[in-house]
């Protein structure tokens, strides 16, 4: 038998589709520092995600510092918990897709 038809087939990523990234108000808290401006470069360079293409905040953790937090997409409790210490939550353009190809 041929060794094609002997290897299990695997499945594939398609290369033009873009991943969310999902980080969590309490990581970022225990991070950065008060009156911080948070993108998502900073993120990748702090090791809370991988890529900086499409980053989403969630609301899960507490939250004490003000700061300023940009990202692709935020959920409503996170939203709400950023305007009550007194932040500001400011939404990016996402990306469509892999522009490499």
């Amino acid at each position: 038998m041929p060794l094609v038809r002997r290897l299990p087939k695997r499945g594939f990523t398609h290369i033009k589709k873009s991943y969310t990234e999902i980080v969590n108000l309490g990581n970022i808290d225990g991070v950065f520092k008060e009156n911080d401006i948070v993108t998502p470069e900073l993120l990748k360079n702090r090791g809370l995600i991988k890529k900086a293409e499409n980053v989403k905040i969630l609301g899960e953790g507490a939250m004490k510092k003000k700061m300023e937090i940009h990202a692709h997409s935020f959920s409503s409790r996170a939203k709400e918990i950023i305007e009550k210490t007194g932040g500001k939550a400011i939404k990016l353009q996402p990306v469509q897709g892999n522009e490499k190809c």
